[in-house]
């Protein structure tokens, strides 16, 4: 799946799949998305929106 194809199938652009994808974005990833857009990737994907937030709690 290209970023383009996940960017439309939760409602965002592409530029902010790039931006929430980006090194420099990635220590602040919990700051730049929303917990309703977490629990969305969560449902239609599989994951957990709390990993998803906030990353693996194991580390």
């Amino acid at each position: 799946m290209t970023k383009t194809e996940f960017a439309d199938s939760i409602g965002v652009t592409q530029n902010y799949i790039c931006i929430l994808t980006s090194e420099v974005s990635s220590a602040a990833r919990g700051s730049n998305i929303s917990p309703s857009l977490a629990k969305l990737i969560g449902l239609k994907y599989g994951y957990d929106p709390d990993w998803i937030l906030y990353g693996d709690k194991n580390e």
